[in-house]
């Protein structure tokens, strides 16, 4: 299964994202590319130009993409599942259909009080958000 690592507004910016990638030898694929390319404005409606990796290269194209070494830093970015203690955690994005659904059908403080502080455990598949809260 592909997993969403970084999303871009820019083509530009997501093929110098796929090819820091493939530098470090993560195969990866860019979703909804020609999408945007036909109109820039068509990036928000489908959420932007997603770059795509396998659930066993998510941690690591994550970290490669936001220019974090946990190796060098000797901590972890994510935290550990509060269920299994397991520290294969990616954060959980979401659904840009529900995301547009909410902020029509309720407005824009919702759109903005769902940022990504919901992590997923890829271990156990709990979902939970910063604050403790397990769903």
């Amino acid at each position: 299964m592909l997993v969403t690592v970084a999303t871009y507004n820019q083509i530009y910016l997501a093929d110098l994202a796929k090819a820091r990638l493939l530098d470090h030898d993560i195969p990866c694929v860019i979703q909804d590319q020609n999408m945007v390319g036909m109109n820039l404005f068509y990036s928000n409606a489908v959420g932007g130009i997603k770059l795509q990796v396998s659930e066993l290269h998510a941690r690591e194209a994550y970290n490669i993409l936001n220019g974090f070494d946990e190796k060098e830093a000797g901590v972890s970015i994510f935290p550990e599942c509060p269920i299994c203690k397991s520290d294969d955690v990616l954060p959980k994005r979401y659904n840009s259909v529900i995301l547009v659904l909410s902020f029509v059908l309720f407005g824009a403080q919702t759109l903005f009080s769902t940022a990504d502080s919901r992590y997923r455990c890829n271990s156990c598949g709990n979902i939970w958000n910063m604050a403790g809260d397990d769903e």
